[in-house]
């Protein structure tokens, strides 16, 4: 559950700044290490965010669109008026896939996956994979980040961390396997490999000085026991 909070909280910044994703999927999600060692989600694929419809997006030479119909909101498909519902969809795809290893649907050409999109009502998580023991709180979330009106859907990213937060606190451990099993942890970045460096060399020169002002008391108080000493000999 902690992946789908990350990728949300990146979601609730966008929206804030009135910008939509719109291309999240699995490409797009990473997993890092920050410089505590801690594992965190990203989201990228955020430069794509202006393509927002298909007639925006990018084509082969033989007019093929490039865009992946698994990963499509059904307005996206049909042209309609796209928001911040859209990429509640999308998190229900991405969700979808986390915890049942594939989107909610698949095969056929990019008509018949769209259409899908638009027309069907996915297999419940819980059908697809029931050896993971997806609880009816995770499942019912993704449901309804996959309803066909946007209306159904989670009004914001906040009301859909707030519903993953509930799934979190209603103590579900499966949830949290569940979410990561699919996930694959890319290599660190630069920034990160000299984030960990600076984290470690910090963590050396405390070391250093910690030993040094041991040192130091030490040399004191040998000074401090000399001087005594010599006060005591002299009298």
């Amino acid at each position: 559950v902690q992946v789908a909070l990350e990728v949300v909280a990146g979601l609730k910044a966008m929206h804030s700044a009135e910008l939509l994703h719109m291309d999240q999927k699995p490409a797009n999600l990473f997993l890092i290490r920050d410089p505590l060692g801690m594992e965190r989600a990203v989201l990228g694929g955020v430069g794509m965010h202006h393509l927002h419809r298909l007639e925006a997006a990018p084509t082969k030479a033989d007019g093929e669109c490039l865009a992946r119909p698994e990963y499509l909101a059904p307005e996206i498909a049909s042209g309609k008026t796209l928001d911040v519902q859209t990429d509640i969809y999308l998190s229900g795809v991405l969700l979808y896939e986390m915890l049942t290893g594939r989107p909610p649907f698949t095969g056929g050409n990019f008509k018949t996956i769209a259409r899908r999109h638009a027309l069907e009502k996915p297999v419940s998580p819980q059908l697809v994979r029931p050896e993971a023991r997806i609880g009816d709180p995770l499942s019912n979330v993704v449901m309804r980040c996959l309803e066909k009106k946007p209306n159904k859907r989670f009004a914001s990213a906040e009301a859909l961390s707030e519903a993953l937060q509930a799934v979190a606190r209603s103590g579900f451990p499966e949830a949290s396997r569940s979410l990561r099993t699919t996930t694959v942890t890319p290599r660190p970045t630069k920034a990160t490999e000299e984030a960990a460096d600076l984290a470690a060399e910090a963590k050396a020169a405390a070391k250093e000085a910690e030993e040094a002002a041991a040192a130091k008391t030490q040399a004191d108080e040998a000074a401090a026991a000399k001087k005594k000493a010599d006060e005591a000999a002299a009298a």
